[in-house]
């Protein structure tokens, strides 16, 4: 984790014309399983596997998988960490791996002139339970897509397509212990690549970041100009170090 402090709220952003269902962890990819190179992408970090090449006869068999893991994983934690410490147990580095959240795929189904019905994307109902975690403490995401078996598009009936974009987006909101207390973060995971813009706040930058943005933008910063925000930072934080700089000097001249 990027920070400590308290779960408040963690939902999941998805697209359901493929999301069947996500697992939000406090754990390594050990834990779960997921340490054999059968499960590590050919090409990138972010491409899908197919479940029945890794094995397994479908996604609820490769759920099944990694949560009895984990259960192994908590009774190797108890046996090495709690009932008697092993110091050559690399587990008790760390937190006992413990699921945290769970989202699952919400549809409404609408029917349509042609006398078919079609999913129309809804929030997934996300599930968490009370959790305090600690700066560098692990975690990790497991996301299974479900088949598409039938078309998933109004203007294209009788269409299956090939390939279906699709993305998870972890929305996590938490009591931070720091001075400015509550903050967000997010993960997102997409058909281009692994997204994170958790973060720490920049103080006196980031409110000029936000000011500088918008004005830039005519209005309300947008959430999506992170790397704008980011130069803007980085902006606001040197114009922050010069004045501090600047009052140093002249009270330094002033006694002089």
């Amino acid at each position: 984790m990027w920070a400590s402090g308290d779960l408040i709220r963690n939902k999941l952003h998805a697209h359901a014309q493929v999301f069947g269902h996500s697992e939000f962890f406090s754990a390594m990819p050990q834990d779960l399983g997921l340490d054999d190179p059968k499960f590590y992408p050919k090409g990138k970090g972010s491409d899908t596997l197919d479940v029945r090449l890794l094995g397994f006869q479908d996604g609820g068999a490769l759920t099944d998988f990694f949560f009895d893991n984990l259960e192994a994983a908590k009774r190797r934690y108890d046996q090495n960490c709690v009932q008697q410490m092993d110091v050559n147990y690399e587990g008790c580095s760390r937190p006992r791996p413990e699921f945290i959240c769970s989202a699952l795929f919400h549809v409404e189904y609408f029917d349509t002139t042609d006398g078919e019905s079609y999913n129309f994307d809804r929030n997934p109902r996300t599930h968490c339970k009370p959790w305090h975690f600690n700066e560098g403490d692990p975690f990790l995401v497991t996301s299974i897509n479900r088949i598409v078996d039938k078309p998933p598009l109004p203007h294209k009936p009788g269409f299956i397509p090939a390939y279906i974009p699709g993305h998870i987006s972890w929305h996590f909101w938490y009591d931070h212990e720091g001075w400015y207390h509550s903050f967000f973060g997010r993960m997102l995971c997409n058909q281009g690549g692994v997204f994170f813009d958790a973060r720490r706040m920049y103080g006196v930058a980031e409110l000029i970041a936000r000011g500088g943005m918008a004005l830039a933008g005519g209005g309300i910063p947008s959430t999506m100009g992170v790397v704008h925000r980011v130069e803007w930072g980085i902006l606001g934080g040197s114009a922050t170090l010069f004045l501090l700089f600047v009052m140093i000097i002249g009270k330094k001249m002033k006694r002089e």
